[in-house]
C-alpha cells in the first residue's frame, strides 16, 4: 500500500486537486443559483429533482442532533417510539450544524461539498491498483467522474407508455437513482458520498490484507465497516459477498485453500458484526423502525433499464474483461473488480426489496473495465499508420470530447440542466416544492417554539415534509417510507381535508390519532374543502397571511 501512495506523482496530486475543485463547483453552483434566484418572499429549501422527498428526512436527522438528541427518531409518523436510532453519520453532521450554528439544509450541503475531495482521493488511490501509468490513472478518474448511460435518450419513448401500475420506477437508473452514477452521488447527498468512499476504502484495505498478509489492514477495514454498516446497513450483503467471491476466486487461482486469508475475512466479519447485531436488535425491539423498514421498498427497474442506464459502459467493460483474459492479465486486482461487478449485477436482480440500492458501486468496475478497453482500442487503432491516414478523425481531440459528451455524459448534463431549468422558470409545482414562502417558514418556526413531541396534521404534504426538519415536531403524513401505514393514512388525510362535513367523526379522528395541532395552508383552501375556522374543536393559536395553526381541543 505504501508503494501505491509513493507512486502518485506531484502532477497527479495537482490533477486530483483540480478535479476536486471542478466537481465542487459543478455540483455546488446549481444550489447556489437556486438560492440566488429565489422569488421575493420565498426561500430555497435545498432540494433538486433527484429524489427530492428524501432530503427533508435528512434535515430532520440533522435538526434532532442539533437540538441535543443523539438518538434519531422518525418524526414523519405520529406513532410513539420506544427509543431512537443511533446513526453515526447524521450524528456527526448534526454536531457540525450545532457547533457552527448552521441550518440543516446548509449543513447537509456543506458536508456534501467537503466530502467530494475525500472521495476523489480515495477513488484515485483505488484506481492506482489497476493502472500504473499516471496518464491512464488520470483518464480513468475523469472517465469515472463524468460518464453515465444513455437514459436521457429514452425518456421520450418511455413517456409514451402508461407505467403507473408497474412495480418500481421504470426509468433508466442514470436519470433517477443518484447512488448508481458517481456524478449524481456527488451532486445529491453527503451520506451517499461517505458510503461509496467507505466501500472503496474497505475493499482496498481487504485486497492488500489478502495479498500482503497484513493484520493491521484487516483491523482497519473492520473498524471502517463497523462505522459504515451503522449508517448504511443496506450494503452488508454487497461487501461480504464481494469479498467472499474474491476469496473464492483466489482459492481457485492458487488451487488451494487460503487459510490465512479466510481467517482475515472471518475476523473482518467479526469486527464489523456489532453494527449488524445492533440493527437486528433495533428491528426486534422498536416496532416503528420495523414497520418503516418493511415499507422501505426500493425496487430496481427491469434490467433493460439498467443496461440503458450505463449505456456504452456495458460493451466496453465486457471488451475490457475479454482482453484481460486473452492476455492473461486478469491479476488479483482485476479479479476483485470482476467479483464486485458480478455481485452488483446479481444483487440488482435478486428478488429483494433493496434492489436499486445495489446499483451503488456498479459504476466503478464498469468504468475501470471500460477504460481498459479504451486503451486497448487506442493501442490497436491509433497506430502511426492509421493516424497518418485517418488523422482528421482518429486524432481529433475535439471530436473525442464531443463523442464523450454525446454518448457518455449526456444524462449527467440533463440532470444539471433540468434543475437549472426548474430554478429559472419556476413552474408552479416546482415553485411549491423547491421554495418555501416566508409565511410558511414563519408558521413552521412557530411550531418549533411549542413544547416538543407535538403531533401535527398539515393540509399540505410538501409542507409536512419540512415540519420535522425545521420545527422538530412529528407529522401525521409526509413520506411514503418514513410514515408508518402511509397508504392508509393518505386515505384518511384525503377524507379529512376533502370535504367540510362529518365534524363529529373528524374530531374523533384527531383525538384517536393523538393530533395536537392542525397546520393549515391557505393556498390549499377551496370552498368545498375542510374549513377549520368554524370548528369548535379547533382553537386558532397562530395566523399570518398564508398559514393558520389550530390547537385540537378535547371533546
Amino acid at each position: 500500500m505504501k508503494e501505491l501512495f509513493k507512486s502518485i506523482t506531484q502532477s497527479e496530486w495537482r490533477f486530483i486537486i483540480l478535479m476536486s475543485l471542478v466537481l465542487v463547483i459543478i455540483t455546488g453552483v446549481p444550489y447556489l443559483y437556486a438560492y440566488l434566484v429565489a422569488p421575493a418572499g420565498f426561500s430555497y429549501n435545498g432540494l433538486t429533482s433527484l429524489t427530492p422527498a428524501d432530503n427533508p428526512v435528512y434535515y430532520s436527522y440533522i435538526n434532532q442532533v442539533k437540538q441535543g438528541n443523539f438518538l434519531i427518531n422518525d418524526l414523519f409518523t405520529t406513532e410513539p417510539e420506544p427509543f431512537g436510532m443511533f446513526n453515526v453519520f447524521w450524528l456527526v453532521t448534526g454536531l457540525i450544524a450545532k457547533v457552527f450554528l448552521l441550518p440543516p439544509a446548509l449543513a447537509f450541503h456543506l458536508v456534501r461539498l467537503l466530502l467530494i475531495p475525500v472521495f476523489i482521493v480515495a477513488v484515485y488511490c483505488f484506481i492506482g491498483l489497476f493502472f500504473s501509468e499516471p496518464k491512464k490513472r488520470k483518464f480513468c478518474l475523469f472517465f469515472l467522474l463524468f460518464s453515465a448511460g444513455l437514459g436521457v435518450y429514452f425518456l421520450g419513448q418511455i413517456s409514451a407508455f402508461d407505467l403507473a401500475d408497474k412495480p418500481g420506477y421504470w426509468t433508466p437508473n442514470d436519470i433517477w437513482i443518484p447512488e448508481s452514477i458517481v456524478f449524481l452521488t456527488l451532486y445529491k447527498t453527503p451520506h451517499f458520498i461517505a458510503s461509496l468512499t467507505l466501500m472503496i476504502a474497505i475493499f482496498g484495505l481487504m485486497i492488500f490484507s489478502f495479498l500482503e498478509k497484513r493484520l493491521s489492514y484487516v483491523l482497519t477495514a473492520g473498524v471502517l465497516a463497523l462505522v459504515y454498516f451503522n449508517f448504511h446497513p443496506f450494503y452488508i450483503p454487497m461487501v461480504f459477498a464481494t469479498l467472499g467471491l474474491y476469496l473464492f476466486f483466489l482459492i481457485l487461482k492458487n488451487r488451494k485453500i487460503l487459510w490465512l486469508q479466510a481467517g482475515y475475512f472471518m475476523l473482518f466479519i467479526i469486527i464489523s458484526s456489532p453494527a449488524i447485531f445492533y440493527h437486528f436488535w433495533v428491528l426486534a425491539n422498536n416496532p416503528i423502525m420495523a414497520l418503516r423498514a418493511s415499507q422501505n421498498i426500493t425496487i430496481a427497474p427491469p434490467f433493460i433499464f439498467i443496461i440503458i442506464g450505463y449505456g456504452f459502459l456495458w460493451p466496453l467493460a465486457v471488451l475490457g474483461i475479454i482482453w484481460l483474459i486473452k492476455r492473461r492479465e486478469l491479476n488479483h486486482y482485476f479479479l476483485f473488480l470482476l467479483s464486485w461487478l458480478l455481485v452488483s449485477v446479481a444483487l440488482v436482480n435478486f428478488p429483494i426489496q433493496f434492489q436499486s440500492r445495489y446499483t451503488q458501486g456498479l459504476h466503478l468496475p464498469l468504468a475501470i473495465f471500460s477504460v481498459v478497453a479504451l486503451f486497448f482500442l487506442a493501442d490497436k487503432f491509433l497506430t502511426p499508420k492509421n493516424l497518418d491516414k485517418y488523422g482528421l478523425w482518429l486524432g481529433n481531440q475535439y471530436l473525442a470530447v464531443m463523442i464523450f459528451i454525446v454518448i457518455l455524459a449526456a444524462s449527467n448534463i440533463f440532470n444539471l440542466t433540468r434543475d437549472i431549468y426548474y430554478f429559472s422558470l419556476k413552474p408552479e409545482p416546482v415553485l411549491h416544492y423547491f421554495y418555501l414562502s416566508q409565511n410558511e417558514i414563519a408558521a413552521i418556526k412557530h411550531l418549533a417554539t411549542l413544547v416538543s413531541n407535538q403531533q401535527v396534521l398539515a393540509n399540505d404534504q410538501v409542507l409536512s415534509l419540512f415540519i420535522p426538519g425545521l420545527a422538530n415536531q412529528a407529522v401525521y403524513l409526509a413520506h411514503e417510507i418514513e410514515t408508518v401505514d402511509y397508504p392508509v393514512k393518505a386515505y384518511f388525510w384525503q377524507w379529512f381535508f376533502g370535504t367540510d362535513k362529518q365534524d363529529v367523526q373528524k374530531q374523533e379522528f384527531l383525538v384517536k390519532n393523538g393530533i395536537d395541532y392542525l397546520f393549515f395552508s391557505q393556498s390549499k383552501k377551496t370552498p368545498a374543502n375542510f374549513n377549520p375556522a368554524n370548528k369548535n374543536y379547533l382553537q386558532l393559536v397562530y395566523r399570518n397571511a398564508g398559514v393558520e395553526i389550530y390547537q385540537v381541543t378535547q371533546p
